[in-house]
């Protein structure tokens, strides 16, 4: 590539880059365009326009600041709209749908407002059951009015400026007064990202730019005299919007490009603002998204989020950053995935937004990237971490073949979480911060039919160190003939079976009268556990400290840093009925080393 005529060019970090010119950005200016810019410089390195990738996949949409009962709101795909769930407070797709992976389109409206309350979001997906994005309607606040006969200069949000002349608009009736609303992000303020119509990228003979951004507005303006906003611009009018240049930025070009959103919602160049002092200016000639932002060499990098047991992390919303802005920001999908377009050779950073549950990660370093890739972000020891890696069999203990388990705790989870079952076999993680919990899951078969449908209980110790991995066994029918108990002794895994006329393992649970319950859980050699426990409602219990025998030896629990509980889904509170649950137990050996236990049960009460 032969050097740019103009300027000697070196990496540079941030914003620097934006001093660069670019193939849009000009250090000769072309006559042609009125707002200068333009040039004969060759481009830098780039991404090929990808072609379409079509993928099959849920879409659920999690509004921000959307009162969907009081205020409602339309979200639509393709044509489609998106059903609104009022248990999850999200809309969501029924059934799958192809979307494009470089390039999916919802738009959101409101059919009781007028404009100023719609929007729209192009975002990125990946393979997986379902697809999460978060999209922001952020309404428009007025700038001010003017009188069509008079000019007047309107401060605008971030502090830029639009200078309007006499006449600058024509209506039905030239009459009166006009009022302009307003928005602006920049990359500098939180949820720019998050409010941008269109992911930062450009595409121009046939490449795929990053848009490195310095502010967008969104200019609106609005007859006084009739309601409506049926606002002309006139042609020969100089309206002049003045763009503030974020603090901090050092290098300053004299000219940058600006872009609009076109009819396919995707961001198009429209000439280039000229630097003036602190701004730069632009003569604007239509309402709508004025982007100010220079486009440089991008790539595509799959971020995949996994938990110390390499599950992915579903449903988490995160931003990626760059010396304090904001560079891209999505969900990730089902499988704890997530693409994003980023800049070459610069040095990025992850955050984890914890938006319904306190699940945060901040300034985790991701590196620089000069191609496209993958990056994986491990959370590991994390004690709001919840690991379900269970079974699914039918009634005569055989595993499924194929089928689709749903999770969801409508309590703390935002979505009815889905995760293959393959040969019996499923593994899921899900973000989760309390003690005790039911969580409702839903067996589909391969066509998504339902199945069936059952609490699996899980419980957190008061002093949770780690992320907790349980190995719950559901079933295709409600009374299946088998019982279990499943275990972890820190990481080996004891898997006990039992029928319910007692052939296998020994898993009971007795009525000790007035002090409680002894639950047996020991393999035919007598080894696991045995305890007893008190529970006043049935539903969670105490171990009595010195209660505890482990391969059937003695072993006491110290409550003052350890814990220990068990905590139920099922009791059929009869002999010969069913008692299901989990417990954990932390105790310590004859050598005083921790040990920390916990498990799956379903046992025949005796």
């Amino acid at each position: 590539m032969k050097p740019y005529p103009c300027a000697r060019f070196e990496r540079l970090s941030l914003f620097a880059l934006l001093s660069v010119a670019l193939f849009f950005v000009a250090c000769k200016k072309d006559p042609a365009d009125p707002d200068g810019g333009g040039g004969n410089q060759e481009p830098p390195a780039y991404t090929p326009i990808p072609q379409a990738h079509p993928l099959s996949t849920r879409l659920v949409v999690h509004p921000v600041h959307i009162s969907q009962a009081a205020d409602p709101y339309n979200v639509m795909y393709s044509g489609q709209y998106i059903p609104y769930v009022s248990d999850y407070g999200s809309f969501g797709m029924p059934a799958a749908a192809s979307v494009d992976q470089y390039r999916t389109l919802i738009k959101v409206s409101n059919p009781t407002r007028s404009a100023g309350y719609d929007a729209v979001k192009v975002f990125t997906t990946l393979e997986g059951l379902k697809n999460y994005v978060t999209v922001k309607v952020d309404p428009l606040v007025s700038a001010g009015s003017g009188y069509y006969n008079s000019a007047t200069t309107l401060p605008l949000p971030g502090n830029g400026q639009l200078v309007l002349p006499a006449k600058a608009f024509s209506t039905p009736r030239n009459a009166g007064t006009y009022s302009i609303n307003t928005s602006y992000s920049s990359p500098f303020l939180a949820e720019y990202a998050l409010k941008l119509p269109c992911y930062p990228m450009a595409d121009v003979e046939k490449k795929r730019w990053y848009l490195n951004a310095y502010g967008l507005y969104n200019i609106i303006p609005k007859a006084n005299n009739i309601d409506d906003y049926t606002v002309f611009f006139n042609a020969d009018a100089a309206i002049i919007l003045r763009a503030p240049i974020p603090a901090g930025v050092q290098q300053r070009p004299d000219s940058i490009p600006v872009w609009n959103l076109n009819e396919l919602s995707a961001w198009q160049q429209n000439g280039y603002a000229r630097r003036n002092g602190d701004f730069y200016e632009k003569r604007i000639t239509k309402k709508g998204y004025w982007y100010f932002a220079v486009p440089t060499d991008g790539v595509y990098v799959t971020l995949r989020l996994r938990s110390s047991a390499d599950n992915g992390v579903a449903n988490i919303r995160y931003v990626v950053k760059s010396e304090g802005a904001e560079i891209a920001e999505g969900r990730t999908n089902s499988a704890g995935d997530a693409l994003v377009f980023v800049p070459v050779n610069r040095q990025l950073t992850f955050d984890c937004i914890g938006d319904r549950y306190d699940m945060r990660v901040k300034d985790y370093p991701l590196g620089s990237f000069t191609a496209a890739g993958e990056k994986t972000i491990a959370l590991t020891d994390r004690p709001d971490f919840l690991t379900l890696n269970g079974t699914v069999l039918d009634c005569n203990g055989a595993p499924l073949a194929s089928g689709y388990i749903g999770l969801r705790n409508p309590m703390v989870f935002n979505d009815e979480f889905m995760f293959p079952v393959v040969k019996g076999k499923f593994s899921s993680l899900l973000s989760y911060n309390s003690n005790n919990a039911l969580i409702t899951a839903t067996i589909y078969d391969a066509a998504f039919n339902l199945v069936n449908t059952q609490f699996v209980p899980v419980s957190f110790p008061l002093h949770a160190r780690r992320e907790y991995i349980y190995h719950p066994q559901l079933y295709t029918c409600a009374n299946p003939a088998q019982l279990y108990c499943n275990y972890r002794d820190g990481s080996t895994l004891r898997e006990l079976k039992s029928d319910l006329n007692g052939a296998g393992s020994t898993l009971t649970v007795a009525s000790l009268g007035n002090i409680g319950y002894r639950l047996t859980l020991k393999d035919e050699n007598g080894k696991g556990f045995s305890m007893e426990y008190w529970s006043a409602e049935g539903i969670a219990g105490y171990i009595y400290p010195q209660s505890l025998e482990v391969d059937g030896v003695s072993r006491a629990i110290d409550y003052t840093n350890i814990s220990a509980g068990v905590y139920f889904s099922r009791d059929d509170k009869q002999v010969g009925g069913i008692r299901e649950g989990v417990f954990f137990i932390d105790y310590r050996d004859a050598s005083n080393v921790l040990h920390s236990v916990n498990g799956s049960f379903r046992v025949r009460i005796s």
